[in-house]
């Protein structure tokens, strides 16, 4: 049996083109791996995220419910909220009855400053 150069070149060329797919396909198989782990890793971040979201919403539902009962006042401003007291303290607080016992002299401070 003989063989030519173009036999030879041929058998390179398809050798060749096999080695190629085969690597093709494995590094196309690894991908489609990494991609199938990546998918679950982020479903579960995904899941945990969720479980954070639902836990901080029932926190921020009840501390609304604590405002509400309390009355406060709030709004946002420039993207801050700011909180107000009830509106019973209007915009002064309240007023406080005076200390019992306490001397009501006009008599000058002890040193009075010097002009």
């Amino acid at each position: 049996m003989r063989f030519t150069i173009r036999d030879l070149f041929l058998l390179t060329l398809i050798v060749a083109i096999l080695t190629a797919w085969r690597l093709d396909r494995s590094r196309l198989n690894f991908l489609w791996k990494s991609a199938e782990t990546e998918s679950q890793k982020s479903a579960a971040e995904l899941k945990a995220a969720t479980a954070q979201l639902k836990e901080a919403r029932d926190y921020i539902a009840a501390e609304g419910a604590e405002i509400q009962r309390l009355d406060i006042r709030w709004s946002t401003v420039k993207g801050k909220l700011v909180l107000r007291p009830p509106p019973y303290y209007g915009d002064s607080p309240p007023a406080t009855k005076p200390a019992k016992n306490l001397p009501n002299t006009s008599a000058l401070a002890p040193n009075p400053p010097k002009l």
